[in-house]
């Protein structure tokens, strides 16, 4: 007030001596005179200046004003005011200039008068004024009288613009400048008001004002109310730019470090000052400028979460969006986010008040589902109320929202500490309004959380099961549209139904029965629609001719009735834009059936039932042969030409004609699919294959899909250039093989053994590389399955009997797989325990979520919950997918190690002596990942999420480790020393040196009653491969009295083999029309007689030669070749030529022949030979 007083008093005496200094040179009376009209005369007029000059001089103060306000009136007079706006222009008199100036400054004071000024060209005047050289006295009168005139009036700021009022007031404010505070501030004033004009930002951006703005909020520090001018001006400056204009824009006021400036505004008292901060802190962090600046800012998140309750209604949702940047994609500043006390200060933001911003519960929602995603949230978010929030506001809520709800709810339920919290809340009341709802997302969000709380608890089972959860469920997975909520809604009745065995019966009626009957009939309407030229009453198969031998049709005839014309009608003109709703709801029913018959759980259809399911699934297979040629689908090195000959099934598929070739009017038809379905049938036929290699299982399903030639047409699907239906016919089939009574059946099947080698050779992903082997495995391997567990002895391996139910694992235990939609895990037999350091290895075949440690005993897998090895206390695991480590159910602070990828070998320690469990990464240390482990028992273990896979070595000849550090053993070393499995240095168990005859030749060939010779240069020249197969021998283990064989067999059931004997003695031999199956013939009389040296001739055998040679050591490699050119077969061993040379070998379709190995892997061609002139199978000639 002292200020303002006295700068009206130096007014009033400028203004006094102006009029006296106009009176000198000019006519001006002493008491003013007036236009006709304007106004009465006062009693004030007759008062002299000097009078009103003595007066004002007064002490007192009402006298003073009284003398002011008349001298500002005399001053707006015609008269007065012309000469006054006269001195102004008159440059050549700095102090007369000086004194109009500061007059018109007190006339700008009252409204009233400033109309007249800017009429009287003030605002120019000043202008030019303010390009002159002048004191700074009369800079700053101008500058206020200006920012007076402008103020809300954007017409006259846009007028001092194109007078060039820029150029000042950058002079005023640059860095250089000397002038006054007071002059600053009033050009800050001007300079504010014209940023809020969006046709002047451009002009002020392009004059450099960003960067002068952001200068003055460091020189007006302390000053707050100057600092809110900056700020302000530049938040509108930025706030109407292009995006890549404002990062550039942002980046160059990064040279003032303005970063700690907004930081503490953001802290001062003043709000408004600290509002404006978090504006131009959030145009920073949602452009990615400087983010992890303010990340490393100390008290910025406090100050922050302080704001959250601000009155001002749209700073909440600035600082929300400015927090979810923050955190985005960053763990660890998420974790500071919630240690500062954030989440308790989000939630009231979850609903929103009377005058709040709308999209304010939006972004607390998606902080929150950033922030709750680490479990370190949950107590501080329970503690606030959260979940009785989220309760509340999901019911009355839009679906985006309702879908972050439940992604909240899943994090909640993924951790037990909150169980209980759960088990008494209201949530399942929400879950199920999801479930009820008419959007398909919701229905989808509601199902999923069922299948979470489902985990929970018994309680919470119970719950689900008693307030009509079932049937509700089992409404979406019979009747939705929709098959991702079909098959969310089956895993959660099969998750019930594990949880709680009682609600079996229950599933099975109101799910399982009916969806049986529903997938028979919507394969039906979906042939209907792919043949809508066929008749109703005949479906496609009957046009198969021939397909079946017993004469009947595949899908039986079916009255699809008048409701299925039009939708048939309509698809067929080519409807082409969007999935089909009966395509998906049949994709959903299959996926969801195949859910359910995955499960031991649940029975299979009564006979007649599953009959008709299973002729369906036929129909649904056969849709991609359907015009093979015609589509030019077939791969170019495909067999199914060649096939079809064989089997008349398939010919009929390939020749058949859908219908008549002309219509009633005799004109030509098209033949063939309705337009626009050709990747549904895929589709189908794909769900169709998985859903018959879950009912394979079942003695009655396998039984009639065998005679219905199903691996027929499993190998044509093969060989389609398809790759969902042909993979997944690989798939199919390897499983197929690993069921006992199989293996002939398949092998049957022409190409059925080189076709999936072929597909092998062609870099076959993961997945096929896995179920390929597998298959080699099973088909190849004739040792008794009761014989192989002891064949092989203790082991350090994984195991069926050690995994969870959907874990596969590869025959000969090398790989492990998990294509289930659970978290799969599986635990060694084989522990240590006490003192030492010990190691595995891990060859990941995927990269995604594996947790690979080590679990004791007591710990125990929840694969439908996700928990896994490191999931609980008595466990401990590394992912290096999401670089953390795994102990207990709520880790927390467990960053570590490095992102890991497809092929990297993973080795995972463990130190007895100084109880720690670390890792490397290809050979590189990631660090001790756990210390103070307990002195139990520790088994190597890995858990999987699904579609991922991977390769374990525990230290065997066969799977050497890759990197094993120095101090360290395999655990495979320590097993052996326990169980006396064999050393890589030491002798065979198989041979013996000292019982070598020492008056042998060293071939030792007789009783040959076949042609053979022995393999000479020139032989070996002669002899040109057709096929080639290696197999690395692992034979230590206890001793046994099971020769190991290893050859080859045909489809007549010839075999033709070599017996590796005690005492390096080879025996070369043929079976002939003998099931390879036949357990008493090959155990007993041919075991004999390689056991004995019998040369005794056994009924449909014969021996084709003996000799010594190299004694077989663990680790070796045996091959086998076959010429079909010359019809001759040839044995190596470690890549060298073994024995002789056998003739007279028929031209049949071969496979090799592996009986009482106890651990091998077979190389058909995936890796390369050791024997030079191998030839992989499936590229040779085969007939």
């Amino acid at each position: 007030m002292a200020a303002l007083f006295s700068a009206g008093v130096l007014g009033t005496l400028m203004l006094s001596s102006l009029h006296s200094h106009l009176k000198q040179g000019s006519p001006l009376p002493d008491t003013p005179g007036y236009r006709k009209g304007k106004r009465r005369k006062a009693a004030s007029d007759v008062i002299s200046l000097k009078a009103l000059e003595e007066v004002f001089r007064s002490s007192d103060p009402q006298l003073q004003e009284s003398a002011l306000q008349i001298l500002l009136d005399r001053a707006m007079t015609e008269q007065s005011l012309s000469y006054i706006i006269k001195c102004c222009k008159n440059s050549k008199i700095p102090v007369t200039q000086r004194r109009a100036v500061a007059v018109i400054q007190q006339l700008t004071k009252q409204e009233q008068n400033r109309v007249i000024l800017v009429r009287r060209g003030i605002l120019k005047i000043f202008c030019h004024i303010l390009l002159q050289p002048a004191d700074e006295t009369t800079y700053r009168y101008c500058i206020i009288s200006m920012f007076r005139l402008v103020q809300n009036k954007d017409q006259r700021k846009v007028q001092i613009v194109r007078y060039g009022i820029l150029g000042p007031l950058k002079k005023f404010l640059s860095i250089s400048s000397t002038h006054s505070n007071d002059l600053m501030y009033w050009s800050l004033l001007l300079t504010h008001q014209l940023s809020l004009i969006d046709e002047l930002q451009s002009e002020l951006i392009g004059t450099g004002f960003l960067y002068i703005l952001a200068y003055m909020i460091r020189l007006t520090f302390g000053n707050a109310s100057m600092q809110r001018l900056c700020l302000h001006s530049l938040v509108r400056l930025l706030s109407k730019m292009e995006n890549t204009e404002v990062v550039k824009q942002l980046q160059s006021l990064l040279q003032v470090n303005i970063v700690p400036l907004l930081v503490t505004c953001l802290r001062n008292e003043d709000v408004e000052l600290a509002s404006w901060a978090v504006f131009l802190i959030h145009e920073f962090v949602t452009k990615d400028v400087a983010k992890e600046n303010f990340q490393s800012m100390k008290g910025l998140l406090p100050a922050l979460a302080a704001l959250l309750n601000s009155e001002e209604a749209c700073v909440p949702r600035l600082v929300l969006r400015s927090l979810k940047y923050l955190g985005m994609r960053n763990d660890q500043y998420q974790i500071e986010m919630i240690r500062a006390g954030v989440v308790s200060k989000i939630v009231p933001c979850l609903i929103g008040g009377e005058h709040s911003d709308p999209d304010s519960p939006l972004w607390a929602l998606a902080l929150l589902h950033d922030l709750l995603a680490h479990a370190e949230a949950h107590a501080q978010f329970l503690e606030a109320k959260g979940l009785d929030t989220l309760i509340r506001i999901s019911y009355d809520t839009t679906v985006h929202l309702s879908l972050y709800i439940a992604d909240i709810i899943v994090y909640l339920a993924s951790s037990l500490q909150n169980r209980d919290m759960l088990e008494n809340s209201e949530v399942l009341d929400a879950v199920l309004h999801f479930c009820k709802s008419d959007e398909a997302e919701l229905q989808y969000a509601g199902a999923a959380l069922l299948l979470n709380l489902a985990t929970l608890s018994d309680k919470m089972t119970d719950r689900i099961a008693e307030n009509g959860s079932i049937e509700l469920l089992a409404d979406l997975t019979l009747h939705s549209d929709r098959e991702n909520i079909q098959t969310v809604a089956s895993k959660t009745l099969t998750t019930l139904t594990r949880r709680d065995p009682l609600l079996r019966d229950l599933i099975i009626a109101t799910a399982i029965r009916p969806l049986v009957a529903l997938v028979i009939e919507e394969a039906a309407r979906t042939v209907h629609i792919l043949f809508p030229r066929s008749s109703k009453r005949q479906s496609a198969s009957d046009t198969f001719r021939g397909a079946r031998g017993d004469g009947c049709v595949t899908i039986q005839s079916f009255e699809l009735g008048t409701s299925c014309e039009p939708e048939a009608d309509r698809l067929s003109i080519g409807e082409q834009s969007g999935y089909p709703e009966v395509f998906e709801r049949l994709t959903g029913q299959l996926i969801s059936l195949t859910i359910f018959m995955e499960s031991e759980l649940f029975d299979m259809p009564p006979r007649k039932k599953l009959e008709r399911l299973l002729t369906t699934l036929l129909d649904l297979l056969i849709l991609p042969l359907m015009y093979a040629e015609e589509e030019d689908t077939r791969s170019v090195d495909s067999d199914v030409q060649i096939l079809t000959q064989t089997s008349s099934q398939i010919d009929a598929l390939k020749c058949a004609k859908l219908g008549p070739d002309t219509d009633e009017n005799g004109a030509p038809v098209a033949q063939g699919f309705a337009p626009g379905f050709g990747n549904f049938k895929d589709e189908v036929a794909m769900h169709a294959l998985k859903l018959v290699a879950k009912l394979l299982k079942n003695d009655d399903a396998c039984e009639y899909l065998v005679q219905e030639n199903v691996f027929t047409v499993m190998v044509a699907l093969m060989q389609q250039n398809r790759p969902n239906v042909s993979e997944q016919a690989i798939v199919a089939l390897s499983a197929a093989s690993l069921l006992p009574g199989l293996r002939n059946v398949i092998l049957d099947v022409p190409f059925a053994f080189t076709g999936l080698t072929r597909a092998l050779l062609r870099n076959a992903s993961p997945m096929l590389r896995f179920h390929i082997q597998s298959f080699y495995e099973a088909v190849c391997n004739y040792t008794e399955p009761e014989l192989r567990s002891s064949l092989e002895g203790d082991n350090v391996k994984f195991t069926k009997s050690q995994a969870t139910p959907y874990m596969l694992v590869s025959p000969q235990c090398w790989e492990i797989r998990n294509e289930s939609w659970t978290f799969e895990s599986v635990r060694s037999e084989f522990g240590v325990i006490g003192s030492g350091r010990c190691a595995y290895e891990v060859e990941l075949h995927t990269d995604g979520i594996v947790q690979i440690g080590w679990a004791s005993s007591l710990c125990t897998f929840d694969p439908e919950a996700g928990t896994g090895v490191g999931d609980n206390r008595y466990s401990y695991a590394y992912d290096g997918h999401r670089k953390k480590k795994w102990h207990g159910p709520c880790s927390q602070s467990n960053e570590y190690g490095d992102d890991w990828y497809e092929w990297d070998v993973i080795t995972a320690l463990i130190d007895l002596d100084n109880k720690e469990i670390s890792y490397l990464r290809n050979g590189v240390s990631l660090g001790v990942a756990f210390v103070d482990i307990p002195d139990v028992t520790w088994y190597p273990a890995i858990s999987l999420a699904s579609a991922q896979g991977c390769r374990v070595r525990f230290g065997y000849q066969l799977d050497p480790l890759q990197y094993l550090p120095q101090g360290y053993a395999s655990i495979a070393s320590i097993a052996c020393n326990d169980a006396e499995v064999l050393s890589p240095d030491a002798p065979s168990v198989y041979y013996d040196a000292s019982e070598s005859p020492s008056n042998e030749d060293p071939l030792g060939i007789s009783n040959l009653s076949v042609p053979l010779t022995e393999p000479t240069s020139c032989d070996r020249h002669e002899f040109l491969p057709s096929a080639y197969f290696e197999l690395q021998l692992g034979i230590g283990g206890p001793e046994t009295f099971m020769i190991p064989q290893v050859g080859i067999a045909d489809r007549d059931k010839n075999i033709f083999f070599v017996g590796l004997c005690p005492g390096g003695r080879y025996v070369l031999m043929v079976v002939r029309n003998r099931d390879p199956d036949d357990k008493t013939f090959f155990r007993k009389d041919i075991n004999e007689m390689l056991m004995h040296e019998s040369m005794a001739t056994i009924q449909d055998t014969e021996i084709l030669a003996t000799w010594r040679g190299p004694p077989v050591q663990d680790g070796d490699v045996i091959g086998c070749a076959i010429s079909f050119a010359q019809g001759a077969l040839l044995f190596t061993l470690n890549g060298k030529e073994l024995g002789p040379i056998v003739h007279g070998v028929s031209e049949k379709l071969y496979v090799p022949y592996i009986r009482y190995v106890p651990r091998f892997t077979l190389n058909l061609g995936k890796a390369s030979f050791l024997w030079p002139f191998g030839v992989p199978f499936g590229i040779g000639r085969l007939l």
